[in-house]
């Protein structure tokens, strides 16, 4: 790992490859959650926990990084655009199939500039109303690390319902991580 002000001079390939790797790493931990829960664990919606399955969770989250990748074709993403109810919802090993797809697609993204200029389609109102606006993969590609360590962080609550034990950081931001570290 580099230090922050390394990072800071580092040119933007080595910077791709950073956040590709802090990206990836999240998929990881992900996996290994998933293969943590029984089938049942996955599936259902723990007792007193209103926010869904584990397994909803992680379909939404994939969700987000297929939608990125899919986007990158045609140079427009658009999140809102998910297929819900899908196999990786109920199924285990579904989602660690896909997780493992999104790593490798990721993966072959490393050392490349992330400063491509993208846009995003989304809808800011219940009547469907979207906008377009201007951004880059490194932005989106922090937003989805953003955005999975807040369903990562749900999923964990659920796990602990279900009396998994969750890896003692997992759902934890990686700024909360950071301050944890040097307040030690």
């Amino acid at each position: 790992m580099i230090s922050r002000a390394e990072q800071d001079t580092q040119p933007p390939v080595a910077q791709s490859s950073f956040l590709i790797s802090a990206v990836v790493a999240r998929l990881a931990e992900l996996a290994e959650l998933v293969r943590l829960l029984s089938a049942e664990q996955y599936q259902q919606v723990p007792p007193g926990f209103d926010s869904g399955s584990i397994g909803q969770h992680v379909r939404h989250s994939l969700d987000h990084f297929s939608n990125l990748l899919d986007g990158l074709k045609q140079g427009l993403i658009d999140y809102d655009q998910r297929a819900r109810g899908t196999a990786v919802e109920s199924d285990r090993q579904t989602a660690l199939e896909l997780i493992e797809q999104l790593t490798e697609n990721l993966c072959r993204r490393a050392g490349s500039d992330l400063n491509q200029p993208l846009r995003l389609r989304a809808i800011i109102a219940a009547d469907g109303s979207q906008i377009e606006t201007c951004t880059t993969l490194q932005r989106e590609l922090l937003f989805i690390l953003s955005h999975t360590v807040h369903h990562d962080a749900m999923m964990a609550v659920a796990a602990r319902m279900w009396g998994v034990a969750v890896p003692e950081h997992f759902g934890f931001a990686p700024a909360t991580l950071a301050y944890l570290q040097h307040a030690g």
